[in-house]
């Protein structure tokens, strides 16, 4: 429990530092990261499109992902949030990145983002029974389409 208490603490001091402002400018319980601010929703699972609808209630978007440091920036803030059981129980979250306009053509939902950087586990994505909505997988934050219809929990991200 100290370890774990420890590597949070380290964890949240780090997305701090990383933070190019020199003041949050987050709600409460919205995480810094570089010039966004970022929350987690796990209290109930939602498909994509209510995701995403819930997002634009926060003046927020599903989280877009942009570098393989964010990547690792959003799992582990997932991983804090859920108390590091991800990966033991399966607990996943809807990113932003879909192509529900055209199949193989991948979109963040804001559509502020060119999808430069993707992180897609192996032989991913498949479109296995029309799968148009990307999550992280918990056991290696790398990507899985899903279709969009499944439930799953969120993550938002907004502008400092």
């Amino acid at each position: 429990m100290y370890y774990r208490n420890m590597m949070l603490m380290f964890f949240i001091a780090a997305a701090l530092a990383a933070t190019t402002e020199a003041s949050c400018n987050c709600p409460f319980f919205w995480v810094p990261f570089q010039q966004s601010c970022y929350r987690g929703f796990g209290g109930q699972q939602v498909t994509w499109s209510r995701a995403r609808a819930e997002c634009k209630t926060q003046g927020a978007h599903l989280v877009s992902i942009g570098s393989s440091f964010e990547n690792w920036f959003v799992y582990e803030l997932w991983k804090s949030s859920t108390g590091n059981k991800i990966a033991a129980t399966g607990i996943t979250f809807w990113i932003g990145l879909n192509d529900i306009g055209q199949e193989g053509s991948y979109r963040w939902a804001d559509t502020s983002e060119s999808v430069w950087y993707t992180n897609w586990k192996a032989n991913q994505p498949d479109n296995y029974h029309n799968e148009d909505c990307v999550h992280q997988a918990p056991a290696s934050g790398q990507w899985n389409d899903l279709p969009c219809g499944k439930y799953a929990y969120y993550m938002c991200e907004k502008p400092q």
